[in-house]
């Protein structure tokens, strides 16, 4: 079977991940899955099942090289000669929709990186399945929404959301299964962790607190007021914070960075994506980071959650910054407990919830799809 995999990413996180040591040397294609486990876990999938696969991943500046490494110098020229990113993003899709016409793929899997309603429709004429897949996206989607429009040209739609599976039903999707979050393994296998003793941290949190992330914002905010008395550690490549955060914050990094600054912290937040309390099931990919780097897990409650842990032994779920602020001293009041908790979150993740797994899971739904439609 011949697979597709497309998918973008973020120019900055692509550029951390670039500069890491340990991806010296290597191809785009392999940078660009540092970034995206998702894909990854698709990728290594389909190559264990003897597949043959095309991979269309990453920033559409960097997609339009022929560059065989991602040197600065070399990502510095490329900007300077971009000043049009719709114009090149449309140039990229085309180049993109090209290649994918001319091999034609049993199955066309793609995020971020939507095919053209003339390319979808070829594509379907030549025997190719659709499937878009989305993580969390509590908004609903706008008629011009690129996502919106994926989604009413795939013929499968795999979601760790309810909300999108609702929307992608209503589209016409013809199948709609539900694919969890997951933490990627390489990243956490070498990871030196701390005695709990040592580590320099209370509470860290790890992630973007940008502008589309109001709500996440406030939380924080308030909460490290709240405990100002504590040490606290946050790690974002986002700007323009507020003061409280501003005077915290460190860099974050690229996405072998994040194993290393969350096994920091003693006990290490989750705040879910604005909006997402209108969801009735699915979980962020840090649900399953936390426990992989051996943290207790302090969690903004998100439904679904309770299919994975069990509250208040395996996890904590809180409403409030005040809530929050509580259980956090209440479990720093109590070390050894605290440490089982995080402990029982891990053998529960380790193994299981992992990209590896969720690309076989992904792969056996696209294959179930092919043979009924056959």
């Amino acid at each position: 079977m011949k697979v597709a995999v497309s998918w973008t990413v973020n120019e900055a996180f692509l550029a951390s991940a670039a500069g890491d040591a340990a991806m010296a040397g290597a191809s785009p294609e392999n940078v660009f899955l540092e970034c995206l486990p998702l894909p990854k876990g698709i990728v290594g999938a389909a190559r264990r099942r003897g597949y043959q696969v095309k991979t269309l991943i990453g920033n559409s500046a960097l997609e339009n090289s022929s560059s065989p490494r991602l040197l600065a110098p070399w990502k510095r020229r490329v900007r300077r000669t971009r000043p049009w990113p719709r114009i090149d993003a449309a140039l990229w899709q085309s180049r993109r929709d090209r290649a994918l016409l001319q091999w034609k793929p049993d199955v066309y899997i793609y995020c971020g990186a939507i095919p053209s309603v003339s390319t979808a429709a070829r594509l379907k004429d030549s025997g190719t399945l659709l499937v878009q897949y989305l993580g969390i996206y509590p908004q609903g989607l706008a008629p011009d929404d690129p996502v919106r429009r994926g989604l009413a040209v795939a013929d499968v739609a795999i979601c760790n959301s309810d909300e999108i599976a609702r929307q992608a039903g209503r589209l016409g999707c013809r199948r709609v299964p539900f694919v969890g979050g997951a933490y990627e393994e390489s990243h956490f296998r070498d990871l030196r962790i701390l005695p709990w003793a040592k580590r320099p941290f209370d509470i860290g949190f790890v992630g973007e607190i940008g502008s589309l992330h109001g709500a996440r914002r406030a939380f924080l905010t308030e909460l490290f007021d709240r405990c100002h008395d504590l040490d606290l550690s946050l790690y974002t490549n986002s700007r323009d914070l507020p003061p409280t955060l501003r005077n915290a914050a460190r860099p974050a990094g690229g996405p072998r960075d994040l194993p290393r600054l969350l096994s920091l912290s003693r006990i290490s937040l989750n705040v879910q994506a604005d909006g997402a309390e209108h969801e009735t099931r699915g979980v962020n990919f840090r649900t399953f980071e936390i426990p992989a780097a051996r943290c207790a897990q302090v969690m903004k409650y998100q439904a679904g959650i309770e299919d994975i842990f069990v509250l208040n032994e395996d996890i904590v779920c809180v409403a409030s910054a005040h809530e929050a602020e509580g259980r956090i001293r209440a479990l720093l009041a109590d070390p050894q407990g605290t440490e089982a908790m995080a402990d029982r979150a891990f053998a529960k993740v380790v193994g299981r919830h992992t990209w590896s797994r969720r690309g076989d899971e992904i792969l056996d739904c696209c294959e179930s799809e092919i043979r009924s439609v056959r």
